[in-house]
């Protein structure tokens, strides 16, 4: 019998249980064993021990919990962290709205901004479903990695990943005087965003007394999925299966301002039926309407846009159902295939490049048809570059 097998017995003798030692070299683990909103065993004490403690680098959830939280769940600790759902749910359905104007559900804006979420659904946020807020002094790539997650019913944005500045609370294509942006920061870091089986619906899901007028309110372009990098750094994303469908604004918004290139590549997506914006007069010039895509880049500053999409259905969005925009120098280039645009109020799928850059467009066995009021396809060069276009079996 070995020392420590002695020592556990001799604690059993004693006290009537048995602690047993986490195996040498494995880092502690913080675990949610309750659905209650605070005190041992809730998911707002687990997050709090990580925020503590660097060594918990995750967190796992008991089987099919549910989680209604108090308010937001804020991770602000400087390791890598790691959250394990196991099919639980984390609800907002007894939030006060104020409790998380700033956030969401869970938030994270740790020194390390890495973070990986499987198998947990969000539901029910008078904010965001969920948060990351990227340090301004963070440096190197900040990953972010959901695996089998699904957010409902986001008053915001379903998931929301912020490293760049604007003057608009969560509304970067609408800048509004009278909304505060509670992460008002560019970070040079750059950020790359995983997405697997991921499915997001019901986000921009306005409470009727929530302010959108000009006057005092906010204006309400909430994406289901919004990745903002500010910066010189730039933005990737990976998107395998899933659903980005029934949101207000954009199914997905990637946006990137100064230098760095944004690069997309989408397998197997539904962007399906976004977009009930009501067009509204921006603050800084003209009407906001191109808020309604299915799936929409745009690249501001130096730097490439680059995206491909296969096997995936763009149908039925209040705009464009796919709309890659690129601004300053830089090339786009874009393949779509095996693709389906179908019923879009605007283009089914369009691509515009201004300033120096080429403009590069392979569409291979797609379709894009029944636009509502128009083209089904469109490339748009604004100034020196050259337009390459090729098309087959579509």
């Amino acid at each position: 019998m070995t020392k420590a097998v002695r020592a556990a017995c001799a604690a059993l003798l004693v006290t009537g249980t048995v602690a047993v030692a986490s195996p040498v070299g494995a880092a502690p683990v913080a675990r949610v064993t309750n659905g209650n909103a605070s005190g041992p065993g809730s998911f707002a004490e687990a997050v709090a021990e990580a925020n503590e403690k660097p060594s918990i680098r995750r967190i796992v959830f008991d089987s099919g919990l549910t989680v209604v939280v108090a308010g937001s769940v804020e991770f602000a600790g400087a390791q890598a962290l790691t959250v394990d759902g196991n099919g639980s749910t984390v609800s907002g359905v007894k939030v006060d709205p104020a409790a998380t104007w700033d956030g969401g559900l869970f938030v994270s804006e740790g020194d390390s901004s890495d973070l990986t979420i499987n198998d947990i659904v969000f539901e029910d946020s008078p904010n965001n479903g969920m948060a990351v807020f990227v340090p301004e002094d963070q440096t190197g790539t900040v990953n972010v990695a959901l695996r089998n997650v699904v957010v409902d019913g986001a008053q915001f944005h379903g998931i929301l990943v912020d490293a760049q500045s604007f003057d608009g609370f969560n509304t970067d294509d609408v800048p509004h005087p009278g909304c505060v942006d509670p992460h008002p920061f560019d970070s040079d870091a750059s950020v790359a965003v995983s997405l697997t089986n991921v499915d997001v619906s019901g986000a921009g899901s306005l409470d009727p007394n929530y302010d959108i007028s000009i006057a005092t309110g906010c204006p309400q372009d909430f994406d289901g999925v919004r990745v903002d990098e500010g910066g010189p750094g730039s933005l990737s994303a990976f998107v395998y299966g899933g659903s980005f469908d029934d949101n207000l604004a954009d199914g997905m918004e990637l946006d990137e301002v100064g230098d760095g290139t944004v690069s997309a590549k989408v397998f197997g997506a539904s962007f399906n039926g976004n977009g009930d914006t009501v067009p509204v007069d921006n603050p800084a010039g003209g009407v906001a309407e191109d808020l309604d895509d299915g799936f929409d880049i745009d690249e501001a500053g130096p730097g490439d846009l680059l995206a491909q999409v296969v096997n995936s259905v763009v149908n039925g969005n209040f705009d464009e159902g796919l709309d890659f925009d690129e601004e300053d120098e830089g090339d786009v280039v874009v393949t779509v295939i095996g693709t389906t645009a179908d019923g879009n109020e605007d283009e089914g799928m369009k691509a515009d490049e201004e300033d120096g850059g080429d403009l590069h467009f392979t569409l291979v066995g797609s379709s894009s048809i029944n636009s509502v009021s128009q083209d089904g396809f469109q490339v748009e060069e604004q100034s020196d570059g050259n337009v390459v276009v090729r098309v087959r079996n579509s």
